[in-house]
């Protein structure tokens, strides 16, 4: 089920979802995890922490989460083995994102560790911490 903002109201507002699916990783990014799930999930308390971390954000950004997922830069960060970065422009737009997925410690789920706006400068201070897997794609 693709994302939509009913379901992230939906989890936002009440007990009826413990977390949403918000897109698949590439498959080079999924074997680097050593894992064949690709499915990322979002959970409540994560989304809840994003929203307060980052009061810029709201709930219209995370629809992006699809397109950042499937087409943005990936990388493998130095001492983050169950860890992959993921920065993305938003075509058509000003806005730039880093998001952070994680693999489970007791399995092979992919969880949204963080997700929030940035700026190109940021992206190129990312590639000096670890190895691209996957470049942008438009």
């Amino acid at each position: 089920m693709p994302l939509e903002l009913s379901r992230l109201h939906i989890l936002k507002c009440g007990p009826m979802l413990a977390s949403v699916h918000v897109g698949d990783i590439p498959q080079i990014v999924a074997q680097s995890l050593r894992t064949e799930f690709r499915s990322v999930n979002l959970s409540r308390e994560k989304f809840e922490e994003v929203m307060s971390k980052h009061p810029e954000m709201i709930d219209y950004d995370f629809l992006q989460l699809p397109y950042i997922l499937s087409h943005g830069l990936w990388i493998e960060e130095r001492g983050q083995p169950s860890c992959r970065l993921v920065s993305s422009p938003i075509p058509n737009s000003d806005q730039r994102y880093k998001a952070v997925v994680k693999r489970a410690k007791a399995g092979p789920d992919l969880w949204l560790k963080s997700f929030h706006r940035t700026r190109p400068r940021a992206t190129r201070s990312l590639l000096k911490r670890g190895t691209i897997l996957r470049m942008f794609l438009p």
